[in-house]
């Protein structure tokens, strides 16, 4: 079976960033498309519409206790656009409870953790808070990207910005010795894309079939998120193709970070196919060197988790609706990925030396058998 990892280093480093809408989206289209035809797969490309969002002009700044403007900042994917001004108030993690008895009216400020980003992001509305600054949990200057509406765009949202831990520190530190004030603007554009899935067989008709499948866009190099998983979809789809094994569709989705629209478009797409759907196993991001192997499933799927981690030694997590797979239409569905609070998530610094190369190959074989197993039930 042919290693994972050198797909992985072709993907960071020869295309680089695949945030939907760029060339090193469609280059990544082409790579993958051409390396599954090589393989000897009938490969079907298939188009979709989606929602883009891009900001034009943005700025952040400290009105009170000084004034400076906030450099260290990254507008969120799909917040409304505006100028605001108020005071920032610490809402800890962003829960609903605590959000709401403090932002009405006022800018908040969550830390990354304990909730996801689309989840402080809706209590901060509901709270009726002016504005959301999400702040990261880990020193080093670190800006994660990220959607906070799996909808393209909010209009009755709010504007929402990244920012590093060491300028939420600063907030924080204003705000418990006297308050804090801040002025955000947001300039953003909407408009209509296309983007592609990349759907391979070995046989054009199945009665049954285990559908393998994984993102390939990222927010920047995305070694771990989802290069890792990339690679090993495409070294697995080798072996099964060398082994003529019949009853797996293979595929790879678009804009997985903006809230699995080509995987959602795919399944509106194939409805008609959905009862000949055995399950559906998924990767995203894998190896990384802060966790360890992790399977997640429901229940529906947690007889395939059980059945695989008795064989290789893994976590057993719940399959959040974050983590987009069939389980929307009652498929067995299960994702491969890793546990522990991997800090370069969404980040410039997500690169393939914060992948365990060893992790990553076992990994792989951890997914071919997965394929093997299911297929042959």
């Amino acid at each position: 079976m042919e290693e994972a990892f050198p797909y992985l280093e072709e993907i960071c480093n020869k295309i680089g960033v695949r945030r939907p809408g760029t060339d090193g989206e469609k280059k990544a289209v082409s790579y993958i498309e051409k390396k599954l035809k090589e393989f000897g797969y009938n490969v079907r490309k298939e188009e979709f519409k989606y929602t883009y969002w891009d900001y034009r002009d943005y700025f952040l700044e400290i009105t009170y206790p000084e004034r400076r403007e906030i450099k260290n900042a990254l507008p969120l994917w799909g917040s409304r656009g505006g100028e605001i001004e108020g005071e920032i108030v610490f809402v800890g993690m962003g829960g609903r409870r605590k959000t709401s008895s403090l932002s009405w009216g006022k800018i908040a400020l969550s830390v990354r953790g304990g909730y996801t980003r689309m989840e402080k992001y809706s209590n901060a509305i509901e709270a009726k808070a002016l504005g959301l600054l999400y702040m990261h949990n880990r020193r080093g200057n670190l800006l994660e990207a990220g959607i906070v509406s799996d909808s393209g765009y909010d209009e009755d949202g709010i504007p929402a910005f990244s920012i590093t831990k060491e300028e939420g520190d600063k907030l924080i530190e204003f705000h418990d010795s006297g308050g804090a004030r801040g002025r955000l603007s947001l300039e953003v554009e909407v408009s209509e894309k296309t983007s592609w899935n990349l759907i391979a067989t070995l046989d054009h008709e199945m009665e049954e079939k285990v559908v393998l499948g994984t993102h390939y866009d990222s927010w920047y190099v995305g070694a771990v998120d989802n290069a890792t998983g990339i690679s090993v979809l495409l070294s697995v789809a080798e072996s099964l193709a060398q082994e003529e094994l019949e009853g797996i569709e293979v595929c790879f989705f678009g804009c997985g970070e903006i809230g699995g629209v080509g995987l959602k478009e795919h399944i509106k797409n194939s409805i008609d196919e959905i009862t000949g759907i055995k399950a559906y196993l998924g990767l995203d991001s894998l190896a990384h060197r802060w966790g360890k192997r992790a399977v997640y499933c429901d229940r529906r799927s947690k007889w395939i988790a059980e059945r695989i981690s008795s064989v290789y030694p893994m976590e057993l997590k719940h399959l959040s609706r974050e983590m987009y797979t069939y389980s929307q239409v009652k498929i067995p569905s299960i994702v491969l990925g890793s546990s522990g609070d991997y800090p370069y998530y969404h980040t410039l610094y997500d690169t393939p030396e914060k992948v365990d190369r060893v992790k990553l190959e076992l990994d792989k074989l951890v997914f071919f058998s997965m394929a093997q197993e299911l297929a042959s039930v």
